[in-house]
Order: structure tokens, then sequence, then C-alpha cells
């Protein structure tokens, strides 16, 4: 969902950019980069954190 956010958001401003502020004749903010969105990590679904399982009784 955050990568899809920041993506609207870059194109929403490109837009501005590129058509919105020259058919306005508004000077453009200075370019910023774009954050860097980390790809998610696969979960180890065989590994856990917690050395008992919970199916486990004690």
């Amino acid at each position: 969902m955050l990568s899809y956010v920041v993506q609207e958001h870059q194109l929403f401003r490109t837009w501005l950019i590129k058509e919105f502020y020259p058919a306005m004749r508004i000077t453009p903010p200075p370019t910023n980069p774009p954050p860097q969105v980390p790809d998610f990590l696969e979960l180890n679904k065989e590994s856990s954190s917690d050395p008992t399982s919970p199916a486990d009784p004690q």
C-alpha cells in the first residue's frame, strides 16, 4: 500500500511540474528526489524467534 501511495504522489508531482505549472506560468519548485521505498522482506514461516512452539504443551 505504501508503494502505491508513493507512486501516486510521484505521478501527481510530475504532472504538476510538467503540465500545471507551465500552463499557469508558475515557477516550479526545485526538484526533490523521490523517497526510496524498501522492498518488503519475505518472512520465513519455518523459523521463529520464539524457541517454543505454541502447539507444544509445556
